[in-house]
């Protein structure tokens, strides 16, 4: 099985796991999309996962974008520029 948390102040945005599941299930006629955002190698699952029990890789149809690669070079404190955050989400097939 797998853990779904969303954090958000705005109801809309939050899914439970039976529409996550849906998501899931449509494939490519989903109206949306599961972005994982862990490191490229625990999503395909070649990196190890530090979670005990939990199993590698993702979700089918999920795309990758790791949270570390929308954090700026020079301050990892700070997102990279929006234009550039943009770019990574489309390169990743997210548009």
């Amino acid at each position: 099985t797998y853990q779904v948390v969303v954090m958000s102040d705005n109801e809309d945005v939050v899914v439970d796991m039976d529409q996550v599941l849906d998501i899931v299930n449509q494939k490519d006629t989903a109206d949306a999309v599961i972005v994982d955002a862990r490191s490229a190698g625990r999503f395909v699952g070649t990196a190890p996962e530090p979670r005990p029990g939990l199993r590698g890789g993702h979700m089918p149809g999920a795309l990758n974008v790791p949270f570390t690669d929308l954090l700026d070079a020079d301050d990892k404190t700070k997102f990279r520029p929006m234009d550039e955050v943009r770019d990574i989400f489309i390169k990743a097939g997210i548009s």
